[in-house]
């Protein structure tokens, strides 16, 4: 190796799906011993989503699998502006 420190990002919202989706992919870098840090960056939560998903990352990855898997809150993302009111019109949900 190179001695080189990794450090993963992937964005997610805070949807069921995605959530099955993080924990699949914080797993199979725990079974491949994937050296470095990986960051779950969650777009869009609810209080009670948040706290929710904070909770459960650390109990099922990072007490589990790694401390060096985190996860990172956001706030929504994916409205789209109306560039003369401002106003959100519609939503991309890529932007998450």
């Amino acid at each position: 190796t190179t001695g080189a420190t990794l450090h993963i990002i992937f964005s997610t919202d805070c949807g069921t799906y995605q959530h099955w989706q993080s924990y699949l992919f914080f797993h199979r870098a725990y079974s491949i011993r994937q050296p470095g840090y990986i960051t779950r960056i969650a777009s869009g939560c609810t209080e009670k989503q948040l706290q929710d998903e904070k909770a459960w990352h650390e109990e099922h990855i990072a007490k589990v699998m790694s401390d060096r898997y985190r996860i990172h809150f956001t706030p929504h993302f994916s409205g789209v502006k109306d560039e003369t009111t401002g106003e959100v019109k519609d939503d991309y949900k890529y932007f998450n």
